[in-house]
């Protein structure tokens, strides 16, 4: 059997530069990676040149607040915020502030413009109707993520009266002047606590009964007048006038319990605000890699995710949800008809939805901060153990699935108090929603622990740091490895571990060791047991991890790996379900890759998205769709899920076809809204999914550079069709980061530094060897 081999970081002290110390062009540290990406973000915002009746509403956020914009640009009809729950469970929106005017809404405009900059998060609008015009400018601050600023100007030859809607009594608000150009608001006792959670570990669990405490305060630059407890402002031809909307929580105690601005601003603070979330936008660029893609509308979806991605995730406050921000509310009026725009799922964090998807996204692109701020708060020890048994039966089973009876298998050993499971879905503190005795099991696709976890690997390999590793990573990777260990049983017809019944990562598969589950089983034991060794720790157990591992089976035929155990190979694929487990082979547990056989994993994927009608309904193939749920539309099942098919890309890259990771990933431009703007899970189906965004946006690092084994590999599976293309400090193992430049399909130049530090160039296409001899790391040239 192959040796498979781990990298681990360890304490640098010095390099080994190979090839050619010369630079490739002209030297400059200075440059950040904003300069570098700046004008391809500006060819690709939103714009709208034409009022969008029937167009859906542009996404904003600041990863801590946001919701959709407004068509006329004067605010948000709802808000959602990371920390605003109304149970541990699910969270609540807000109404948004919003200046109103029916005389303005209820007309379309004569003339109408509205962008939205990816390189800063600002709405600009021009609003021409009969009877005025103004213009607007809206930001939710990337440097203060409590704050909402909104400037808008009356261009017209006669005064407006805009009305302000703002979270008031009926929404559980009161109320209250702070001076004549200010509001406050804050939640009354009878929708909420009196005593409001102040999160000072934010491990600790919430009661079931907890509600979360928020305040606002609205201050303007022009005097808010006052009739019968509503609110509005007049402004005259060419007045400005400008807001801005604070939200605070208990989980920030300090800026909660602050008093509130005594004055009002100036017009001219609104340029100062601007400034400075337009600085901290780009420092979110600066500090994530540069990769400036060939022109077209796969670089304009891929410029897109990456705003999509800083706007909703990487909150310090939870993990962010499917359409976090994004929900279309119901009073939105026609929108709410578009079909299951209303299912939020209540804005839960799913372990490999959203909230895995960004975290991994984060990680592979390079922002650190914001990868941690994620993994922070995926790592909570006793939730994490508590699942255990919560989700699984101790001994024998007997499992149903839709009325049928699947087998009866054994399930747990017994309670193995160091074994950790991740939720499907969870609450606020990791715990998952219990699915277990209801009958759809929709839980038990426990790939999610390997899937998770490879994230957490990744963090430590790309961002070496000792304290996370021993506090963090290895305990993570221990606990998954008693939980496979407690679930895997042995099976004497075979002599192999298998695993009992299970749902796959395809969702209605129920069956006996699944592909993605064993596969899974075997990265989680194999890994630990590697990081264990390297750290000297618990030798008896990573032992009996790795005999475990070696013994898994992975089911398979002579030509193909197969879905699950004692499968024919003849279910059919396609449409919203299809066939998903075979990304397994490559993704995200690329390490296993050289333990399996990389001929049949090219020819399983092949025939995988033959089986799949190349991501189309079932139906257009003459099979039967079987329906998540009964009551759900064929046509609003037609299709794969897009983030999905962004996974299969990704298994083609690892696998090494470029080409097919090309073609793949581009079914999703086919699943964008008429005006090419918003990124749908398949055709018509809730659009803003949020896990599509972030996986998308993994693909073309992943033909870029590829670190894994000991190996840094840069450019293994460009497409064809891509000739000139360039890239900046994507991360790689051991703390080294990678840029390289081609032009005309041929590599120009290639360069590894560390700290600074450049440690190895080439001006041909190189992969790199990294190994570690006596603390220092060695990096030399894969001939």
């Amino acid at each position: 059997m192959k040796k498979i081999f781990f990298v681990f970081p360890v304490v640098f002290i010095s390099f080994v530069a190979v090839c050619s110390s010369e630079e490739p062009g002209r030297s400059d540290e200075a440059v950040g990676n904003y300069s570098r990406i700046a004008a391809e973000l500006q060819k690709y915002n939103f714009v709208f040149d034409a009022f969008p009746d029937e167009e859906l509403p542009f996404l904003m956020g600041n990863s801590e607040m946001g919701g959709l914009a407004s068509k006329s640009g004067t605010g948000f009809p709802f808000m959602w915020f990371a920390d605003v729950w109304k149970n541990p469970s699910s969270r609540t929106s807000l109404l948004g502030f919003q200046l109103s005017n029916s005389a303005i809404e209820n007309t379309i405009p004569d003339k109408y413009f509205q962008q939205l900059d990816i390189s800063s998060g600002i709405l600009n609008t021009s609003y021409l109707y009969d009877e005025g015009s103004y213009e607007s400018e809206i930001f939710l601050s990337m440097d203060d993520l409590h704050l909402m600023v909104l400037k808008i100007k009356n261009t017209g030859e006669k005064p407006c009266t805009w009305e302000l809607l703002i979270p008031g009594k009926t929404d559980g608000f009161r109320v209250s002047r702070i001076h004549n150009k200010g509001l406050e608001g804050i939640t009354t006792d009878s929708l909420f606590r009196k005593s409001f959670w102040n999160i000072e570990n934010h491990r600790a669990a919430p009661l079931d009964s907890f509600f979360t405490k928020v305040r606002w305060c609205l201050t303007s630059t022009i005097q808010i007048n006052e009739s019968k407890g509503d609110f509005d402002i007049t402004l005259n031809p060419n007045e400005s006038a400008v807001f801005t909307y604070r939200v605070f929580t208990g989980y920030d105690q300090n800026e909660y319990l602050q008093q509130p601005e005594a004055g009002g601003i100036n017009v001219s603070d609104f340029e100062i605000l601007k400034d400075l979330n337009t600085a901290a936008w780009k420092k979110q660029y600066d500090n994530t890699a540069a990769i400036i893609l060939p022109e077209g509308d796969y670089a304009k979806l891929f410029y897109r995710s990456m705003y999509m991605l800083f706007a909703t995730s990487g909150s310090r406050h939870f993990l962010p949800g499917e359409t976090q921000f994004g929900t279309l509310h119901r009073d939105i009026g026609h929108l709410a008809d578009r079909s299951f725009s209303n299912c939020l799922w209540d804005m839960n964090p799913f372990t490999y939805g959203a909230a895995g998807w960004s975290a991994m996204a984060f990680t592979t692109l390079g922002n650190e901060k914001l990868a941690f701020n994620m993994l922070n708060w995926f790592y909570q020890p006793e939730s994490l153990k508590k699942n255990v048994t919560n989700m699984f039966p101790v001994g024998k089973y007997t499992l149903h699935f839709r009325g049928d009876t699947v087998g009866n298998y054994h399930y747990l050993k017994g309670d193995n108090p160091n074994a950790m499971t991740f939720g499907h879905e969870n609450k606020t503190n990791m715990e998952n929603f219990n699915w277990f005795g209801d009958g759809s099991h929709v839980d038990w696709q426990i790939h999610y622990n390997a899937f998770v976890s490879s994230i957490f690997h990744m963090y430590s390999s790309f961002y070496p740091n000792d304290e996370f590793l021993h506090s963090t990573t290895y305990p993570l990777l221990k606990g998954l490895a008693e939980f496979w260990k407690e679930l895997l049983n042995w099976n004497d017809e075979i002599n192999a571990y298998v695993l009992p019944g299970l749902v796959s990562l395809t969702e209605d598969l129920v069956a006996e060791n699944p592909l993605d589950a064993a596969i899974s089983a075997k990265w989680n034991l194999l890994m630990a047991a590697e990081y264990a060794q390297r750290l000297g720790l618990d030798r008896e157990l990573r032992e009996e991890w790795r005999r475990i591992a070696n013994l898994i089976n992975i089911p398979q035929n002579d030509k193909y790996y197969l879905e699950f155990f004692k499968d024919d190979g003849q279910r059919s694929g396609g449409g919203y379900q299809g066939i998903r487990g075979m990304v397994y082979l490559a993704y995200p547990v690329k390490e296993i890759i050289p333990l399996l056989d990389r001929e049949k994993i090219r020819r399983t994927l092949d025939r995988t998205w033959e089986r799949n009608n190349a991501g189309k309904s079932s139906s257009d193939a003459g099979h039967t769709v079987v329906l998540e749920k009964p009551e759900l539309n064929l046509e609003q099942l037609s299709g794969m899920i897009t983030f999905v098919a962004n996974w299969f890309a990704l298994a083609e890259a690892y696998a090494g076809s470029g080409d097919n990771a090309y073609d793949v990933s581009s079914y999703c431009l086919t699943k964008l809204d008429t005006a090419g703007n918003i990124l749908f899970e398949t055709d018509n189906l809730r659009p803003y999914y949020m896990d599509s965004y972030a996986s998308f946006v993994i693909v073309p690092p992943s033909m870029l550079v590829q670190s894994m084994n000991d190996t840094i590999k840069v450019f293994p599976a460009v497409p064809g069709i891509w000739k000139d293309i360039s890239f900046y400090d994507l991360p790689a193992e051991n703390g080294i980061r990678v840029s390289g430049k081609m032009t005309g399909g041929a590599v120009e130049w290639i360069k590894l530094h560390k700290e600074g530090k450049e440690i190895a160039m080439s001006r041909e296409k190189t992969n790199f060897e990294v190994k570690i001899k006596n603390n220092r790391v060695i990096v030399n040239p894969i001939k």
